[in-house]
């Protein structure tokens, strides 16, 4: 017995495009490798701290460990970081004198960030001078019309659950709040006229409110003991007491 089946496709087509996300991955023009994110992305990024962008520059390809105030990237030393703002040198050790510079002197606020770029290699004439590792921060500007945004962060105790060892020990939450809270607004400064191109502003609030209590425990020594009369158990055992006078007048 014999047999045959002819197997011929059905003639669909179709096509794959592939773009890009907001990091640039492959430079033609230059030897310059670096990362940046846009705007839009740190609008879209979780950061615990709006004060502490510079956690952002971890995500940069060869940051090495990921937290921690000593990163590197690519395995240079310490000192060889530099972080600007606008090209004005922000790093906390400007003389380069040793240890790790991934701190800045000056923080800056998430909403006035526009663009966030870490440079690690191959760098150019502009950045070359400056050090081995570039943080470099813009800050937002405004523009011909007017923009604006408003944000209020919440965290609670009253949102999270209680740990386990509090509530074996029948005892409530923690009171711990931290409300953050602001907004910008950009735009033309005069909304008229020919300087309606021309002169532009930008302002930046924000504000962190952080109540909380903190719970501290303390031995008061009893009235007896005060005066020198404790009680103890005697060795060997566990239910014979013993009291004695350590202080004589």
């Amino acid at each position: 017995v014999t047999g045959g089946a002819t197997l011929g496709g059905s003639g669909t087509t179709g096509a794959v495009t592939v773009s890009g996300g907001d990091a640039q991955t492959l430079e033609t023009s230059s030897q310059l490798v670096a990362s940046t994110l846009t705007t839009q992305t740190l609008a879209q990024l979780p950061i615990a701290n709006r004060s502490n962008v510079l956690a952002l520059a971890r995500l940069a390809p060869g940051a090495s460990p990921p937290t921690g105030g000593s990163t590197r990237y690519n395995n240079l030393a310490g000192g060889a970081v530099n972080v600007t703002v606008d090209g004005i040198n922000n790093a906390s050790n400007g003389f380069k004198s040793g240890g790790t510079v991934f701190f800045a002197t000056v923080p800056t606020r998430l909403g006035a960030v526009d663009e966030v770029t870490v440079e690690t290699g191959g760098l150019g004439a502009d950045s070359g001078a400056q050090s081995g590792a570039n943080i470099k921060f813009t800050t937002r500007r405004g523009g011909n019309k007017y923009h604006g945004s408003g944000f209020y962060e919440l965290r609670s105790e009253q949102l999270n659950a209680n740990t386990w060892t509090r509530n074996a020990q029948g005892l409530p939450r923690v009171y711990n709040r931290n409300h953050e809270f602001g907004g910008n607004l950009g735009g033309p400064l005069v909304p008229i006229g020919s300087l309606k191109e021309k002169l532009f502003f930008f302002v930046n609030y924000e504000r962190r409110y952080n109540p909380q209590f903190t719970t501290a425990s303390l031995a008061i020594p009893t009235a007896d003991a005060q005066k020198g009369i404790y009680t103890y158990v005697v060795s060997g055992t566990t239910n014979q007491l013993r009291t004695a006078v350590v202080i004589q007048k």
